[in-house]
């Protein structure tokens, strides 16, 4: 088997870090050239769309703005389908994938399918440099994957494409965000809780089909981005513009919302949480930079990764708000953040949510959850479902599973990187 690590890079390739990390971790997976070729289009095509389509969301009523970028199912398979050549009479199987094609943890998944569905990635924001529009890129890169067959399959016979779309929260404190006095004094001690409601608006903004079911909305957030999909889904939930009841949902045609929290380190009510959240921030950096060989090398390309996508969108005239005046504001309310973290952000009783939980996460290890795990393993084994991870609460609408990891979510897992290969070996297959 040979390996292809690198590409020849053209002119037309983006210096995307993540793209030659996530290529030289395929490589070994993939027995021909022609393979790794068609995964660097899917790759540098998902970037070109999420930086085509990254626009500012501004609220006159916050007095507030933050970036986004999404990445649609359909306009992507469709650029890849003329990039292959629009191939007709596909062969049945070309495209199958097999493994994971749902998130195992959606009981619902036949009522999902009969409705649009949007993705929503929050990721952490504990500076101005960091409160961007692509974190956890991964995860939308993953989630677009899994579909991206069975899109350009229905392209291939004349249909459209399944609607899915995957979009990525940047936060108003963040380097393209606008933060005003009064967004600022309004949110007081509670800046989840108002950030959210800023966030719900811009959910309810979003158009539907109207000859269709409304969208179902998947808020998923990793670590403070956790808590902010939390907040968020409740703010929309309480204003009318969503609902957690599918029946109540078409009866008032709404959409139907869920939340996936990663690491959900403000909801964690450790004893010692305010030093523990800090501590552990740390641990997990100085474990993942020697222990999480990817991760390590996506992190050193960050800096080049946001270089390359701020000089795109200056060309779309979208630009930075960092003057003295803004980064006070801002860091005010990153600090703001924090302190409402290390505090705790509770989950409201009535919202119903899936908690991922690290069993060795330092942010928010207890002894409780490990025993807990335990225990449970011990008396599901044999069983191989996904109960065997469920650890048990108190509340009854919160699912917690405690998982074998540490703080960092494991997204970027084997699976990842095979399904990316499978896709596209697919895509070469639909050029012979």
């Amino acid at each position: 088997m040979e390996n292809f690590p690198s590409i020849e890079k053209e002119e037309k390739h983006l210096d995307i870090p993540m793209v030659d990390v996530t290529m030289k971790e395929c490589a070994p997976k993939m027995e021909r050239k022609e393979t790794s070729e068609e995964l660097r289009v899917f790759l540098d095509e998902y970037f070109a769309e999420a930086i085509k389509n990254t626009e500012v969301y501004s609220s006159v009523k916050y007095g507030a703005s933050f970036p986004y970028a999404v990445v649609k199912l359909p306009e992507l398979a469709k650029s890849l389908y003329e990039k292959i050549g629009s191939p007709k009479n596909i062969s049945d199987g070309i495209l199958e994938i097999p493994g994971e094609e749902e998130k195992k943890e959606d009981v619902n998944i036949v009522q999902v399918k009969g409705r649009p569905r949007k993705e929503f990635i929050f990721g952490t924001m504990f500076s101005v440099g960091s409160a961007h529009a692509f974190h956890w890129a991964e995860h939308g890169i993953d989630q677009i994957a899994k579909k991206l067959p069975g899109a350009l399959k229905s392209l291939a016979e004349g249909k459209e494409p399944e609607n899915v779309e995957v979009y990525g929260m940047g936060n108003p404190a963040g380097e393209l965000g606008i933060i005003s006095e009064e967004f600022l004094n309004k949110m007081g001690d509670k800046p989840f809780e108002y950030t959210g409601e800023l966030y719900a608006e811009f959910l309810h903004s979003l158009p539907d089909d109207e000859t269709q079911k409304k969208s179902a909305l998947r808020l998923w957030g990793v670590s403070m981005g956790a808590s902010m999909a939390a907040t968020t889904a409740e703010a929309l939930i309480k204003e009318g513009g969503a609902s957690q009841s599918f029946e109540e949902a078409t009866e008032k045609n709404v959409p139907y919302v869920s939340v996936n929290m990663q690491s959900p380190v403000g909801a964690s009510g450790t004893k010692f949480q305010k030093w523990q959240i800090p501590l552990g921030f740390a641990a997990e950096i100085a474990y993942q930079l020697t222990s999480n060989p990817y991760g390590s090398e996506v992190g050193k390309g960050e800096k080049t990764f946001m270089e390359t996508i701020g000089t795109e969108l200056k060309e779309k005239g979208i630009e930075p708000h960092l003057s003295e005046e803004d980064l006070k504001n801002k860091n005010k309310v990153i600090s703001k953040l924090l302190d409402e973290l290390r505090n705790g952000v509770p989950i409201p009783s009535n919202l119903k949510t899936n908690e991922v939980i690290g069993i060795y996460d330092p942010l928010m290890y207890t002894t409780e959850v490990k025993w807990a795990a335990e225990k449970r393993e011990w008396e599901e084994a044999g069983k191989h479902s996904l109960g065997q991870s469920i650890i048990p609460t108190e509340e009854e609408n919160r699912r917690r599973f405690a998982i074998n990891q540490t703080h960092t979510p494991s997204v970027v897992r084997e699976n990842y990187f095979k399904r990316l290969v499978k896709v596209a070996e697919g895509m070469e297959k639909m050029k012979k």
